[in-house]
């Protein structure tokens, strides 16, 4: 989540179970609580093809049907 919203992360990015973390591609670790700061932007599901908004739809705090999205190659800066 990223102000409230579901986030699409960059390619490569990954969710670590064991310590609830995101890896992101450089290797930078987005811990719960954690600030981050990049290009991007936010985009209501029904912006969205209807496949990819669908599975983004369900979850329970969506409840603005809104997503926040990171720019692919844009330098994403986390601080904790």
């Amino acid at each position: 989540m990223v102000g409230g919203l579901p986030v699409v992360w960059p390619h490569g990015t990954t969710w670590e179970p064991t310590s609830k973390t995101v890896q992101l591609s450089d290797g930078q670790v987005v811990a719960l609580g954690a600030r981050v700061r990049g290009g991007g932007g936010y985009l209501y599901l029904s912006d969205l093809e209807a496949d990819f908004a669908e599975s983004l739809a369900g979850c329970p705090t969506n409840q603005y049907e809104e997503i926040a999205v990171f720019n692919a190659g844009e330098k994403i800066t986390v601080t904790n």
